[in-house]
């Protein structure tokens, strides 16, 4: 598995350029505290701008070598982001609202993805089933701003599990419509004769995973339970 695309960088400026990455994250994360701004919408601004200070900064050259993979993306920071999301979420709470957050999970994702995919292929006038899936590619946010912000607002307790589920769930479900999506664009049959199918295996892949994500989260939460009374 390949971590990162350096144009073979030599080790010592991939640690320079990570270490200096993370000063930045820190002094980003010092400067947002007492701002309005939140703190990952801070982050994208400060990335734009270091991006297009390294074409004219020659001290910043090296920026223009590193990059990171989907390697790296997909198999380090998707599984930290969601097993946080996880073990902060009240299991009960999230029990309690279970409908609304499948609903948010499942059928809103698959018409943001119908209603971006038709968007692009309407106005870039490419084949839809690319539009399809490159719709299935971005529909899934990480809501890491939104619920900051509802937690330094106050907001109602159900409106962050609302959507702080909805994007625990919306991952598996966006994997399962890309991976669906793609084998069909690679195959070349995007025809209705085999919507049938594709629906089925598209709903029996997101059960499936969501099935292992509560399997996960309530072992989780009956070890937890069963520490606290030792």
């Amino acid at each position: 598995m390949r971590l990162c695309f350096t144009h073979q960088m030599p080790v010592s400026e991939i640690v320079l350029v990570v270490m200096g990455l993370l000063a930045v994250a820190m002094l980003a994360a010092s400067f947002t505290r007492n701002s309005p701004i939140p703190y990952t919408v801070f982050l994208v601004v400060v990335g734009v701008l270091l991006s297009t200070a390294a074409n004219h900064v020659p001290a910043l050259i090296s920026l223009q070598d590193f990059h990171l993979t989907p390697d790296l993306v997909f198999f380090v920071f998707l599984p930290a982001l969601i097993f946080e999301s996880a073990l902060n979420l009240d299991a009960r709470r999230l029990l309690k609202d279970i409908a609304p957050i499948f609903v948010l999970a499942a059928p809103a994702l698959i018409i943001s993805t119908v209603i971006i995919g038709i968007g692009i292929w309407w106005y870039v006038d490419i084949e839809l089933i690319l539009s399809l899936l490159f719709g299935a590619l971005i529909a899934a946010t990480d809501p890491v701003a939104v619920v900051a912000l509802f937690k330094e607002l106050g907001a109602p307790a159900r409106l962050t599990t609302l959507v702080e589920g909805e994007s625990l769930f919306n991952d598996a479900t966006a994997i399962v419509l890309f991976n669906i999506l793609l084998g069909i664009a690679l195959a070349g049959d995007s025809t209705a004769g085999d919507a049938t199918s594709v629906v089925g295996r598209f709903f029996s892949g997101v059960l499936r995973r969501c099935y292992y994500r509560c399997c996960d989260r309530f072992r989780y939460c009956r070890n937890n339970a069963a520490h606290s009374r030792k």
